[in-house]
């Protein structure tokens, strides 16, 4: 089963994503900004990232091209979870190296759904 890393600020929703991920059967990580995840994620990657978009230190859209940067963190597949709802800060946020997009909240199926499906794609850097 894949591993995950779940980056949050809002450790409640953190845990609850990482929970939901863990009875599913995978592997999980959490970290509570972008620059821990960074540090955390370049010592030992993962399959895929649920990203949070706004956070301290280091936000998503940050987090997303520090990861893309580095040959040890490129290959991570990018699942960023936000309040923004906005359709052109969704877009942007694809061109950003997010594969998969989705806004809070979501349901637990959705959350299964679209990490089972970064792990049966081919990742961007492929």
């Amino acid at each position: 089963m894949a591993t995950v890393a779940v980056v949050d600020d809002e450790q409640d929703i953190a845990r609850l994503i990482a929970a939901r991920l863990q009875r599913a059967g995978y592997e999980v990580s959490t970290y509570e900004d972008g620059a821990a995840a960074l540090v955390g994620l370049t010592a030992a990657p993962t399959d895929i990232a649920v990203v949070d978009w706004m956070m301290p230190r280091l936000d998503g859209i940050a987090l997303a091209a520090a990861l893309r940067a580095q040959d040890a963190t490129k290959h991570i597949r990018l699942l960023l979870v936000t309040a923004r709802s906005d359709p052109d800060d969704l877009a942007f946020a694809r061109t950003q190296g997010f594969e998969d997009v989705m806004t809070k909240p979501f349901t637990r199926d959705s959350l299964l759904t679209a990490v089972a499906r970064l792990c049966d794609t081919p990742s961007l850097d492929a």
